[in-house]
């Protein structure tokens, strides 16, 4: 029995997916095109994550941070403009000159990054390594070392912001790795949008947020949604991506950490959580789109690659089917191989001008190579005006010499070439025979009537002696098959249902999660199909 598994958590239905849908449509007033960044980042923040914004200038990225701030009780905003000549004072704070004085190290941080809850560093790649290097520890491990003391900072998520990723030769990964989400900031594309855009006053002045969500209750819910649980289909979907990786990652310019797969883990269970949800579906993992690309180049690639694999993988139950696809395919062939004679059986005969020694197996199908034709024809002269009694002809012709429209010669009951005989047949398998005394077949010749082999087995004839053991062998695994498609299909039907019942999300277009559902259906399609395959091939024994 398969549980349901995309149930709403209680009574209160989709309380929270309200909430959090009510923030979006706030925040996201007057920004043209920004409606699933913004929803992207602002689920980043619920969760914790660090987000990373990749685009050019202008394309509103900082006011995207600043809008999702607003989201949340408080004001411990920060924002910093980097530049190569930024120093660590910028953004953690002046060194206290009072305590220099006392030989301590000591920063004024208020007001600075170690005391914000959230924070936007733009144009991030550009400042100098020692601040990069502080900026590691203190949004992976959250604590900043203030002299001789690490402090525990309130930073609840990062936003930065760059027209460039890190080179490869910088040393900054492993920074770059702790920006789980990846998002991509274009310019406006769509005429009607840019025109809005054109006509609306500038968007500096924040917006007033009702419904802001207190740091009691954030906290609580980083609590609760690490108890949302990974559907197999989510398993089996990133079962399938870290397989595609290891292959593509380096066409791709592709590596994915443990770490960067278990934060990505904790970002697909939050989109359940707020979705009202205890377990994942494929509108979660659609998020991966944003947790996987490196390189800005081969961003579409990847976000192809994970589209399509949860298209493929709409049922856990299902992984594998294409494996079994193929098999029963190959059964049903082998079965008709079996059962009936996929080729003409023409009337032949032995024909052996030499001995052959051989046994077993290969002396049968030695016979089957050498099967031959026996033609007894008279040949009547046909030209001029004197007549000549008629020839009468006996020889062989190799069955194999129906494949070729070539003129050849037949063999004698010897076994010799009949050079004054010439054969050919035609397209539809009817042999034409010429005879002349002096082998010149481009002179007067005899003509024969032609001759037609004769059918003991058409093609699709039931064979009379088959395989018991094996034709036995190969219907218990179709029947296997069956049973196992029947139960996939069940299985992929009842999800299939709760899926619809939850699909909706604020974080995912609803042209991708129309995608995901095409997925689920095209799979129960296929299961269907290859089912009534497999009752036809079991058909195949009584027919």
């Amino acid at each position: 029995m398969v549980k349901r598994v995309d149930q709403a958590e209680s009574p209160m239905g989709k309380a929270r997916q309200s909430q959090i849908q009510a923030l979006i449509d706030q925040l996201v007033v007057g920004l043209q095109e920004r409606e699933e960044t913004l929803a992207i980042a602002l689920l980043g923040a619920l969760t914790g994550q660090n987000s990373f914004l990749y685009g050019p200038p202008g394309t509103a990225k900082s006011l995207m941070a600043r809008r999702i701030a607003q989201a949340f009780d408080g004001d411990a905003y920060f924002e910093c403009l980097m530049n190569r000549f930024s120093t660590p004072d910028d953004v953690f704070g002046p060194v206290s000159l009072r305590e220099l004085k006392q030989d301590r190290y000591i920063r004024q941080i208020d007001g600075y990054l170690p005391t914000a809850r959230f924070a936007f560093l733009d144009e991030i790649w550009k400042s100098s390594p020692a601040i990069l290097n502080t900026l590691l520890t203190l949004i992976n491990e959250r604590l900043f070392r203030n002299g001789e003391h690490s402090l525990p900072v309130p930073l609840m998520a990062l936003m930065a912001a760059s027209n460039e990723v890190p080179q490869d030769d910088q040393g900054l990964d492993a920074l770059y790795d702790r920006f789980l989400i990846r998002l991509m900031v274009s310019p406006t594309r769509r005429w009607d949008n840019f025109e809005q855009l054109l006509q609306q006053p500038p968007l500096d002045a924040p917006v007033e947020v009702q419904g802001r969500i207190p740091l009691a209750q954030w906290q609580q819910w980083q609590q609760q949604l690490t108890q949302v649980s990974l559907s197999p289909c989510t398993l089996a979907v990133i079962r399938h991506l870290r397989r595609q990786i290891e292959t593509q990652g380096e066409t791709l310019n592709l590596y994915v950490s443990d770490r960067r797969w278990q934060r990505a883990a904790l970002l697909l269970k939050a989109s359940a959580f707020f979705n009202d949800r205890r377990v994942t579906n494929q509108s979660d993992t659609l998020l991966l789109r944003h947790c996987l690309w490196s390189d800005p180049e081969h961003r579409d690639a990847v976000c192809q690659l994970v589209e399509q694999t949860v298209f493929e993988v709409a049922c856990a139950e299902g992984e594998g089917l294409s494996k079994l696809y193929g098999e029963i395919d190959q059964w049903q062939e082998a079965l008709q191989t079996l059962l009936f004679h996929q080729e003409p059986v023409y009337d032949t005969v032995e024909f052996y001008p030499q001995q052959y020694f051989f046994g077993g197996e290969e002396e049968r199908r030695q016979k089957d190579r050498n099967r031959f034709f026996y033609v007894k024809a008279m040949a009547t002269y046909q030209h001029g005006l004197a007549r000549k009694e008629p020839i009468y002809l006996d020889f062989y012709v190799h069955q194999e010499q129906m494949n070729t429209r070539r003129p050849f010669h037949p063999m004698d009951t010897l076994g010799k070439e009949m050079d004054l005989v010439q054969c050919q047949f035609d397209e539809h398998g009817t042999l034409s025979i010429r005879y002349n005394d002096s082998g010149n077949f481009d002179s007067n010749a005899w003509v024969v009537n032609s001759f037609k082999p004769g059918i003991r087995h058409h093609r699709g004839d039931r064979r009379d002696k088959v395989d018991r053991a094996e034709v036995d062998s190969l219907l218990a695994r179709v029947s296997r098959a069956l049973a196992r498609l029947e139960h996939t299909r069940s299985v992929a039907e009842r999800e299939l249902a709760d899926y619809q019942g939850c699909c909706d999300t604020p974080f995912v277009p609803s042209n991708l999660v129309n995608h995901a559902m095409e997925g689920r259906l095209a799979q129960i399609a296929d299961i269907e199909l290859h089912a009534l395959k497999c009752s036809q091939i079991l058909a195949l024994e009584a027919a």
